[in-house]
This record gives structure tokens, sequence and C-alpha cells, in this order.
């Protein structure tokens, strides 16, 4: 798929507004931004520990079901930290990008999933920001991310050759605070 920069001005305009100025953005960030949306966040370990109707995706690092009252995020903890964040800001993609209860199949399920992981990828690794820092690699990725190395690849697979626009570098005014890559390449 190509690259959707309304997505991406979408998620960083989330970022904005959810107050996010620095990198990296943490799992307890996401876990506070889907809270915002009126979901519930619930961290689990066994399968046993999920509604019945949700067992079946226990090998799923994160997982979203509404009802009544907005919805819960259930996040396996068994995940490393990396593969539990970026699942947790693919869901919040899917609460943002209004997805939850669309119930499709095939293409149209293969594009709102792909939607889902340009928000969380926007969201994680904003290009603008890794773009002023120099992490044009994976290892650079990594340094201003939690991301996991397979994730990272991801970033840099979407983004190459691509610089960001005057629109979206207009970001950075909103990471005010410095960024000490652990790690930039």
């Amino acid at each position: 798929m190509t690259y959707d920069r309304s997505i991406d001005q979408a998620a960083y305009y989330y970022l904005a507004r959810n107050g996010v100025d620095s990198l990296p953005v943490t799992l307890s960030a996401i876990e506070r931004m889907i809270r915002s949306e009126g979901y519930k966040v619930v961290m689990y370990a066994l399968k046993e520990e999920l509604p019945q109707e949700l067992r079946r995706y226990a090998s799923f690092a994160a997982v979203t079901c509404t009802d009544g009252d907005g919805g819960t995020v259930y996040g396996n903890i068994n995940f490393p930290l990396g593969e539990r964040l970026f699942a947790m800001a693919h869901e919040l993609g899917h609460i943002v990008l209004r997805h939850v209860g669309v119930h499709a199949c095939g293409a149209v399920r293969a594009y709102i999933e792909e939607e889902a992981d340009t928000f969380a990828y926007a969201i994680l690794a904003p290009l603008p920001v890794l773009w002023y820092y120099g992490a044009r690699t994976a290892e650079g990725v990594q340094g201003c991310t939690l991301l996991s190395t397979e994730h990272a690849n991801r970033v840099i697979e979407r983004t190459s050759g691509r610089e960001p626009t005057r629109e979206e570098m207009s970001i950075l005014s909103q990471f005010w605070r410095p960024i000490t890559p652990t790690r930039l390449v």
C-alpha cells in the first residue's frame, strides 16, 4: 500500500491533541490515549482471563472488544514490549479511525488493517521527527522509539525515499523537548 499522508496527518494531530511532545511514545501513553477515547485497557497473561468470545484471539498481542460502555482493549503481556506497543497503537488506530464495530472481510478488512498500521507507525515513529534526528535506518528508528526490529524495518520500508512535506514538518514544533536517542545510527 502507498504511504497515506492523510492518516499520518491525523496521527500527528492526535499526538498534539494528547500532549505527546517527545519520543519514545510509551505504552503508558498509548494506554492513556485509549482511555481518553472512552475505552478500558486490560492487560492479561492467560487466555482464560479473556472473555469467552475473545479467547480465539489469545495469540494476538492486542484485541479490542466493544460493548455498551465503549469497549475494552486487551493487551497480551506475554509479547515483548515493542510488539505490545505496536499492537496497542494499532488498536488505538482502529478506535480513532472509527473502525471498531466494522465487520469486514477480504480487501476491505485488509485496507482497514493497513490504515490502523499506518496510524500506529505515525504515532510511534513520526516521520518528520525521525527525519529531523537523522534516523534513516532501522537501528536509528529503534534508537528513537521502542519498536521491535521488525517494526523498525517496516518504518524504513514504508518511508524509503520519501521526505516529509513542509506541512508534516510542522509537527516538530510540538516536540520541544530534545530527543535523546539510545542507539541512533
